[in-house]
């Protein structure tokens, strides 16, 4: 059974089913106040992925890079301070005040105690990066774990020299502007690709090699737009495309969008998933309203995770062989039992804790290393501990705080430089209208540039890599300047990909236009194709289903069953 409430943010009505109310119980919460996508735009104002500032170290006071620019105001340490025993977090602590609200006083805590300047660990020339481990020779990169040489790109995991992409997972190597792809190697301009190699322009490709503009192909070689040809004429053909000029690349690209439109897409991009509503899922199990998830059941209203179960609400969590289970309202989570949290790793059973590491048993409290029971950085005896947590609940309940996540007025970021900007896009009037923070400087430089983009060569092949390294560029969209770097410049010329015309940002902007939003329309398959057996030739099929593809967009939406008939 479903019911249906109204969002006190919004206004908008949402469900809650049963199935809803049984994990409630579960974790003993009340239903939430706010819709799923008011829920999500909270805990995103908590993320700062992409925006670096250089500050000093508030203890050390050497220069370190940082998510918090020099304004902010918090004590910010670099990695070894934070993690030294140079302080102890539970010298901040302080007894809970019932006369007031519990986020009043958490903000103040927030302000007292240090926090990390990046979330990132075990890296090796590799000082711009976030929400990243064991890397090495990695720039600019976010969501990176076990990788080497990677730059400007979102989300890699186990891959090897990879450029401009976006959700490459386990030994990508050698890619340029992928997204979402899995084992391809030496590939440009792919999305949604599994085992592919030696391929340019492919979308939904598994298993094939030697491929150019191609969509929806399987275990095929020596393909040129859907078009089968023998080796010499492939040859032939990718010998008549200049690779790295931007004029040629351009052309392509519009040439393959246009070419894309003629062919179906499944409703949703799922890999050996079974009763599953969203996108981009691999090898979960009844994963409802989830987005870019692998390894995970029973999951609801989750996005970016792995090795999940039985979770709820949350952005960012899971590890292989980590239990990571009965988690709600969280945002950066390794380890489970823990609602209301942000950046906390390891541990479990906690509540409302901020960058808390390794900690069990404990609630409201900001940077703990280690600690168990602990109660806004105080320490308590477990039963003490228990006793006063309930109180604080009753408290929070009487208030209208508990079963919340944090507010995003009391995040550490500014609005426009969390991820909220990216799915929830707002004005600086309308953040302003919210009690909300803006932040007037973002990183970057205007009119700095050092060349002139009509100076640039169009093709790589012209461009002397020496010559170009620590020039200074205007980025054609947005203006901003940006610089090549010397790894950069090097791997361009090595797989031959001309100098972006873009900024980094602008390039990430526009590969995550290439994802579907997040967001579900209810839509009935668009095939009416001969031969599939479950519908009469020529006439629409029934089938109906859940989809990131909004009705007016151009695209061919089949089901399940009509795509893989097509495709296989």
């Amino acid at each position: 059974m479903k019911s249906m409430n109204t969002c006190t943010q919004c206004k908008s009505q949402f469900q809650i089913t049963d199935q809803d109310r049984a994990f409630y119980r579960k974790i003993d919460v009340p239903e939430p106040k706010l819709c799923p996508d008011c829920r999500k735009q909270r805990r995103l104002t908590w993320r700062n992925e992409y925006n670096f500032y250089s500050r000093k170290c508030d203890l050390c006071g050497k220069a370190t890079v940082s998510l918090f620019s020099q304004d902010k105001p918090y004590k910010v340490y670099c990695y070894d301070c934070w993690w030294s025993e140079k302080y102890n977090p539970i010298q901040y602590g302080r007894e809970f005040d019932f006369s007031r609200p519990f986020f009043e006083q958490f903000r103040e805590l927030q302000l007292a105690v240090p926090r990390l300047a990046l979330f990132n660990s075990q890296q090796q020339n590799a000082e711009y990066l976030n929400h990243a481990r064991n890397n090495k020779n990695c720039h600019m990169v976010y969501i990176c774990f076990n990788s080497e040489n990677i730059l400007y790109t979102r989300k890699s995991i186990l891959s090897k020299d990879i450029v401009d992409s976006t959700n490459l997972l386990t030994n990508c190597e050698l890619v340029y502007s992928g997204v979402n792809c899995e084992t391809c190697y030496n590939c440009k301009y792919i999305r949604y690709c599994v085992k592919c190699s030696d391929s340019m322009f492919l979308i939904d490709c598994r298993n094939c090699q030697n491929c150019f503009g191609c969509v929806g192909l399987r275990n095929k070689q020596y393909c040129w737009f859907n078009e089968q040809l023998t080796k010499d004429e492939y040859t032939e053909r990718l010998a008549q495309f200049h690779q790295g000029s931007w004029t040629s690349v351009e052309e392509y690209k519009n040439r393959f969008e246009q070419h894309a439109l003629k062919f179906p897409r499944m409703h949703s991009y799922f890999i050996n998933c079974t009763d599953s509503v969203g996108d981009e899922l691999t090898h979960c199990k009844s994963c409802v309203y989830c987005y870019d998830l692998m390894e995970s059941e029973d999951v609801t209203y989750f996005e970016t995770g792995e090795y999940l179960k039985d979770c709820m609400d949350g952005y960012g969590a899971g590890q292989k062989n980590v239990s990571t289970e009965l988690l709600y309202e969280v945002h950066g989570i390794i380890g489970g039992m823990k609602q209301f949290c942000n950046m906390c790793y390891g541990g479990y059973l906690l509540q409302y804790c901020d960058l808390c590491q390794n900690s069990e048993n404990c609630f409201g409290c900001v940077g703990l290393k280690s600690n168990k029971f602990c109660i806004f950085n105080q320490q308590y005896e477990e039963n003490e501990y228990m006793a006063l947590r309930g109180k604080i609940i009753a408290h929070m309940k009487r208030t209208g705080e508990y079963g919340e996540f944090f507010p995003a007025a009391i995040s550490p970021f500014c609005y426009n430089e969390s991820n909220a900007q990216d799915y929830f896009p707002l004005a600086k009037d309308a953040v302003d209208a919210k009690g909300l923070r803006w932040q007037e400087n973002l990183p970057g430089t205007y009119g700095q540039e050092t060349i002139k983009m009509a100076d640039v060569p169009d093709d790589i092949l012209d461009i002397d890599v020496d010559m170009y390294v620590g020039k200074i560029l205007a980025c054609k969209d947005c203006r901003k300047n940006y610089k090549l770097i010397p790894q950069e410049l090097q791997f361009y010329k090595r797989v031959l990909i001309p100098i972006p015309r873009q900024c980094p940002k602008c390039r990430y902007d526009a590969r995550m236009g290439l994802q579907n939003p997040r967001k579900l329309w209810h839509r009935q398959c668009m095939c009416s194709l001969k031969g599939h057996g479950h519908h009469i030739d020529g006439a629409q099929c029934a089938n109906q289903f859940e989809t990131t593809y909004a009705p007016e967009r151009p695209e061919k939406v089949f089901c399940e069953q009509c795509y893989q008939a097509e495709v296989v």
